[in-house]
């Protein structure tokens, strides 16, 4: 889709993932390879086609990127298309003191190094001032946030403001309803470093000859349960928001339902991840069931 194109190093993937959703936030379309490309893509080409499509993109300098052949070979095909367009596409950001690239040496660019919320301040008004808040995008291509906070919450206010931007009409007698594709969950470093000890718990007891049979299958319980629960989680959010969309003008919220509903769901993935922790457990079968709302 046609949008802002974040090109970046992989190692910096955690700053560009919350980028991005906070740009998506302020109601920029932003096209990331991390939530977009799926595994048997041609990288090549669905970069490519990603740079052609967009209207922008961010370059983002680090120590990282400009040690990337990948990363330098996406601002050569966007310098290609900026020569082509005769006008700026290109706007870097540096989120440290590297050797800026020669090709776009001597450019303004926006500094996250000092002040995260500054520079994302800085790159919305550029962006703004560029239109790319006006850009048209089909409701169906729009994508909604689910940005988790200490593993168990979410952005409540940033979710409410982006359903509004994509649906102003939600209380009209025909709005557009959600699909669970739409929705990208942000990465929460609390739940993942949990769910990977949880895993290498697990691979570590299945290499294990001796281990107990109810051990290995208390453990495999534990993983779908969790696995389970993560695929209700986004397909619930829509759900949710889908619900109180059919209800018509309501008292709460459909971001107020979605919170909950993800609350309830993180919170037994996580006493479950957590179980596995402790020993000793009890063998108890695990079938975790979040009813729908409609």
């Amino acid at each position: 889709m046609p949008g802002v194109f974040i090109s970046h190093s992989s190692k910096d993937k955690e700053f560009v993932f919350k980028l991005a959703i906070d740009l998506l936030n302020l109601g920029f379309p932003v096209w990331l390879d991390a939530y977009e490309l799926e595994v048997g893509s041609s990288l090549q080409d669905r970069i490519r086609d990603g740079i052609d499509a967009s209207t922008h993109l961010i370059f983002v300098v680090s120590a990282s990127s400009i040690a990337s052949a990948w990363a330098l070979k996406e601002l050569e095909l966007a310098l290609e298309k900026e020569q082509e367009l005769k006008h700026p596409f290109v706007l870097p950001i540096r989120l440290d003191d590297c050797v800026v690239p020669p090709a776009i040496d001597g450019r303004i660019h926006v500094t996250f190094s000092q002040s995260y919320f500054a520079g994302l301040e800085e790159i919305e008004n550029a962006l703004r001032r560029r239109g790319a808040d006006r850009i048209s995008v089909p409701f169906e291509k729009q994508l909604v946030p689910l940005r988790m906070q200490h593993g168990l919450f979410v952005d409540e206010v940033a979710l409410s403001r982006r359903i509004a931007q994509i649906n102003p009409q939600i209380n009209s007698q025909q709005p557009e309803l959600f699909q669970p594709s739409q929705f990208v969950l942000s990465p929460d470093p609390v739940y993942t470093a949990l769910r990977a000890k949880f895993l290498q718990t697990l691979e570590k007891v299945e290499a294990d000859p001796h281990t107990p049979q109810n051990e290995l299958t208390y453990l495999r319980q534990l993983y779908e349960g969790v696995r389970k629960l993560e695929k209700q989680l986004v397909e619930g959010s829509a759900e949710a928001i889908n619900h109180v969309v059919r209800m018509g003008p309501t008292i709460i919220s459909a971001a107020t339902v979605v919170h909950w509903f993800v609350r309830i769901c993180r919170n037994e993935a996580l006493s479950l991840l957590w179980g596995a922790q402790k020993e000793d457990q009890p063998i108890i079968p695990i079938s975790p069931q979040v009813k729908g709302l409609s």
